[in-house]
This record gives C-alpha cells, structure tokens and sequence, in this order.
C-alpha cells in the first residue's frame, strides 16, 4: 500500500500515537490515534484519526477481528512550510 502512496505522492507520513490495549483473555481491544501527513503534485492531505480496533488471539497469535478508522480532523488545503523527500 505504502509504495502505491509513494507513486502518487510527493511523501506521506503516518504517525501513530499511544495507544490503549485490553486485554480480556483471548479477546481484546484497542483504541489508537493518527496522524497523516500527505502532498501529491497538487494535492494535500492531513487529518487526526482513531483506529479503533477488536481483536482475538489464535494459534499463530493476535489477529484482527475488526477494525475501524475514523477521521476527526481532515484538511486538503495547500500547506505553509517545506516538504523534503523521503529516501528510497
């Protein structure tokens, strides 16, 4: 996925934050907050997100049972500042 961003855009940048895990046996929750940064050639993208996440665990270990992204800031304006490139 990142390097199909990588083709599109000039750079993006995910930033997860702290987050809270429980764990209740072999199920659990999680809830984490994110940042993205992103600039295509004429495109801007920068939001504030939750991941809220169930999980279970397995014989090969933890897995996703559900989970859900949801946007609490978005912006698409053109941003101030300088963008510099991500080495390959």
């Amino acid at each position: 996925m990142l390097e199909g961003l990588f083709a599109i855009e000039r750079y993006f940048m995910q930033m997860t934050h702290s987050g809270v895990v429980s764990v209740h046996g072999d199920r659990a929750t999680a809830r984490f907050v994110i940042r993205e940064r992103g600039r295509g050639d004429d495109s801007f993208y920068d939001n504030l997100a939750v991941y809220n996440d169930e999980l279970v665990r397995e014989p090969a270990g933890w897995r996703f049972k559900r989970r859900s992204y949801s946007y609490r800031f978005l912006d698409q304006q053109p941003f101030t500042g300088t963008a510099y490139p991500v080495p390959r």
